[in-house]
């Protein structure tokens, strides 16, 4: 009978303790050290060049590129952190850099198109000789735009053959902006159009407003902006509209598509997020400016640079404001490009007017502060407390020693690293001493110092407070 009931108890018992200690395992394990960007941020490395950039900075694997109103393409190089190349060519309002598969397109003031590799050969030139009004748009097969302002023309991508051209019945204002298989683009009157692949008219839809330049077209939907303050979603198969809001701004840039979701900045200094398939707002958030530049993809979060100084982040998920950086020196000039561990945005210098690439990372820093400040006499009661910036989970380790004229203090651990940022000393007596904190996590360290003076109370007090000190020791 006993060893009947031992056997009933020992399979309950087997996994209490299995599911108790990994209930003990899991309450243990520290959580994974955050992605994506740490706010704030501290300015690491800027490159000068000549400006003003055209709005975009581009990434492709080691490389990143913008072209500016000079007429410049440049070519930054991740790895060795300066510009590596160089291409000029008649400047152009319209000459923004497009990027696809490897490849750089652009247009210049003398209506003539670009293709060059990343390492700065070029591999076609065509010159058309009409003014490109436009920025261009590249897809698989083509490389297009707008000159004179009417004209819709494609090139062959791979060789930049001339293939068709489309003369609108509006002048062109907004796209072209061009899918898997089709190409819209927005009239003057507020038409929308709709071409296919070979430059054959398949619709024509009468909105009745203007449409904002920026058009994002995926699979058989397009999304924009129009004058008046709306937001839509064309069904471009159905040739209707598939919903529409109102925003109370307008959008002078196409939106970021990101998890189903559409993440739109307006002009009017507002972000945001509906959903891509009903219009729906998931939320929204004010921004400390305006701005016409894309949102950036960090991780987990969204990156918006404003017309300001200001480059904040919010969560995708719900909206959450992750950090605010204020490059108050600078008026940022592109959207922001996330490289782990570092941001990256073109920008100009308020008082040279000078133009910069900027490499921005999270700011590390220790401060030590004392509780009350120097001097105070032996035996009285110093709090100090360490402040940082930049860690996550951080220990704090207490160092203390006395300065002498002989030599620098020899410095004694009297706080080893554990979670707390304060460690309380009452000195016994007289000098000047140095207390040392070093702060680390699983991946920064840093450290700081101060110097605080004990000096000699010569009172009845003083003398009263140093023997109860001794007291204490005693019992």
């Amino acid at each position: 009978m006993p060893r009947l009931i031992l056997k009933k108890l020992a399979w309950p018992l087997i996994l209490w303790g299995l599911f108790g200690g990994l209930a003990c395992w899991w309450a243990k394990k520290p959580l994974l050290y955050p992605s994506g960007p740490f706010f704030p941020l501290q300015i690491k490395n800027r490159v000068n060049f000549s400006g003003p950039p055209l709005k975009y900075l581009a990434r492709a694997g080691d490389y990143l590129f913008w072209t500016t109103l000079k007429g410049e393409l440049l070519a930054y190089s991740l790895s060795q952190k300066k510009i590596v190349w160089r291409a000029s060519f008649p400047p152009s309002p319209f000459g923004q850099v497009s990027l696809f598969k490897n490849y750089l397109y652009w247009g210049d003031g003398k209506g003539q198109v670009r293709c060059y590799s990343q390492q700065g050969e070029q591999i076609w030139l065509n010159k058309l000789g009409k003014k490109i009004t436009s920025c261009l748009f590249v897809s698989d097969q083509y490389v297009g735009g707008v000159v004179d302002e009417y004209q819709l023309f494609a090139l062959n991508r791979k060789n930049g053959q001339l293939l068709w051209q489309y003369k609108s019945p509006e002048k062109i204002i907004s796209g072209p902006a061009c899918g898997e298989k089709q190409l819209v683009f927005g009239g003057e009157q507020g038409t929308l159009f709709v071409l296919d692949l070979a430059g054959r008219p398949r619709l024509s839809f009468p909105l009745g407003k203007q449409i904002n330049p920026g058009i994002l077209l995926e699979q058989n939907r397009c999304y924009f902006s129009t004058k008046d303050n709306d937001y839509y979603a064309f069904d471009l198969l159905r040739g209707k509209i598939a919903w529409k809001i109102t925003l109370g701004g307008e959008s002078l840039t196409g939106p970021l598509l990101w998890e189903k979701k559409l993440i739109i900045p307006l002009w009017s200094g507002v972000l945001f997020c509906l959903k891509k398939k009903s219009g729906e707002i998931i939320w929204w958030q004010p921004l400390p400016g305006r701005s016409d530049f894309q949102p950036g993809v960090a991780e987990d979060q969204i990156l918006v640079a404003s017309l300001s100084s200001s480059l904040v982040s919010f969560r995708l998920k719900d909206g959450q404001l992750k950090g605010t950086s204020d490059l108050k020196d600078y008026t940022l000039r592109s959207n922001p490009v996330w490289v782990n561990p570092f941001i990256y945005l073109l920008a100009s210098e308020k008082q040279t007017g000078e133009f910069f690439l900027l490499e921005m990372t999270k700011e590390v820093k220790v401060i030590l502060l004392a509780e009350p400040p120097a001097p105070r006499a032996p035996g009285e009661e110093i709090k100090f407390r360490a402040e940082v910036t930049g860690f996550y989970q951080p220990e704090f380790e207490f160092y203390l020693g006395q300065k002498s004229e002989e030599g620098p203090a020899e410095l004694k651990v009297q706080k080893p690293f554990s979670t707390e940022n304060t460690w309380i000393w009452y000195p016994e007596k007289p000098g000047k001493y140095l207390i040392r904190v070093k702060v680390k996590d699983l991946k920064e360290e840093a450290q700081a110092e101060l110097e605080y003076i004990i000096q000699e109370e010569k009172s009845k007090e003083a003398t009263n407070k140093k023997k109860i000190i001794e007291e204490y020791k005693r019992n």
